[in-house]
């Protein structure tokens, strides 16, 4: 219907514009996308002509009538894409924060966490790609939303270590506490990652409060108290400084 009752054909059958890749209406916007290595005088030529035909195009589009089809469409796109992850992601990682709170934290090496959150959410990701791909078919318009899926996905890759597989490790583990002792070899603040201490038994590094990083010294010996985890990622509910 619109391309038989708009101007819009205009943008593509005089050639004047060759390097044009996509064009798309969202509202009461109509957006054209050329593709380029680099800027010259043929494509600074394609956008004033491209600008020109635009206002040929637009008055012929507003007489349109709206399509509640393709609103349904959108719709399904971004709660499928979008609003189901960060309905999941959300709550979940908000209870997390909730509990490191209260002490379930801790994780002995965190780099075992973020490679436990690769093995788990790589197939999570994968399952979510490929059922949007199958639910959606071309509707799911992969050019325009590849890079913001990729955001999400590597987003995730971080954060969910973090906030979910931390705490819910420490939550729901049942083991019993072993006590463990090992020197202080480094020491360091992370700007995001807060006062950490580098220790000789794991060689990673451990958080530990202000109070304690500021006592410390290299060859300190640090007294744990150790649990399994519920997903087998080593995390210490009680630390101190032996006198």
């Amino acid at each position: 219907m619109v391309l038989e009752n708009s101007k819009i054909k205009l943008l593509t059958e005089r050639g004047e514009l060759p390097r044009l890749s996509s064009v798309k209406i969202g509202g009461r916007t109509l957006k054209l996308i050329l593709n380029a290595k680099r800027i010259d005088e043929r494509l600074e030529y394609e956008v004033k002509r491209a600008i020109e035909l635009m206002l040929d195009v637009i008055p012929s589009l507003e007489g349109l009538p709206s399509s509640s089809v393709g609103s349904e469409k959108e719709r399904l796109r971004n709660w499928i894409l979008y609003y189901t992850p960060a309905g999941i992601f959300i709550p979940l990682s908000a209870l997390g924060i909730y509990w490191m709170t209260k002490g379930y934290r801790g994780a002995l090496c965190e780099n075992e966490l973020f490679l436990l959150g690769f093995k788990v959410l790589t197939p999570i990701f994968l399952a979510h790609f490929f059922l949007a791909i199958f639910l959606l078919g071309k509707h799911l318009h992969l050019r325009a939303h590849l890079l913001p899926l990729a955001i999400l996905y590597f987003a995730g890759y971080y954060f969910i270590p973090l906030t979910i597989l931390k705490p819910f490790n420490a939550k729901f583990d049942k083991s019993e506490p072993k006590m463990i002792k090992t020197n202080i070899l480094r020491k360091y603040h992370a700007h995001r990652g807060g006062f950490r201490v580098v220790l000789e038994l794991t060689g990673c590094s451990f958080r530990v409060s202000e109070g304690v990083y500021n006592r410390a010294q290299v060859g300190d010996v640090l007294v744990l108290y150790i649990k399994d985890g519920a997903f087998g990622i080593k995390w210490a509910y009680r630390y101190y400084l032996k006198d």
